[in-house]
């Protein structure tokens, strides 16, 4: 935004009609430069703030919502300015988050079960965090230690994790 009202005052300049100080033509060339830094900084400030907004809440629509909101931004700026690598960086985290929270609300749910002594409400969260894994766009391998230790807790709880044929 500044580089556009800048632009506009620099019509002026170059008639010769003092506009601001410094020049138009200063602030175009200063922030043309930095657009990029400025941009990731902007969106990686909001992303925070997002997140700490995120941990402050225990529903997860709402943790999603606060997220999601971040990241749409990232994405229409990543949309306009496809060549900044760190909005691409950026969008991975807050997608991350934003999978790290789902999978924090089943296991939650599960191990809350678990303590109320429900076996079959914990089993049924913790297929549903499973569910979860194997359908993600992440590759399992990156996952295997977590897949590990819900399949414990299914044998544990006298369930099974075999898919049918």
């Amino acid at each position: 935004m500044i580089i556009e009202f800048a632009q506009e005052l620099y019509q002026y300049e170059e008639k010769g009609i003092p506009t601001i100080d410094p020049p138009p033509s200063a602030f175009v060339r200063v922030y043309s430069e930095k657009k990029d830094e400025i941009i990731v900084e902007t969106l990686e400030a909001e992303a925070k703030r997002a997140k700490e907004k995120a941990v402050l809440t225990s529903s997860l629509s709402t943790k999603k919502g606060y997220l999601t909101k971040a990241l749409l931004k990232v994405r229409e700026y990543r949309e306009k300015y496809p060549n900044i690598p760190d909005l691409a960086r950026l969008e991975d985290n807050l997608t991350q988050d934003m999978h790290r929270a789902e999978l924090d609300d089943h296991l939650e749910a599960a191990r809350k079960a678990e303590f109320k002594g429900d076996k079959k409400k914990a089993l049924d969260r913790y297929y549903d965090a499973v569910y979860f894994l194997r359908r993600d766009d992440v590759k399992d391998s990156l996952e295997e230690d977590i897949i590990g230790e819900i399949e414990r807790k299914v044998k544990e709880l006298g369930g099974s994790l075999e898919e049918p044929d």
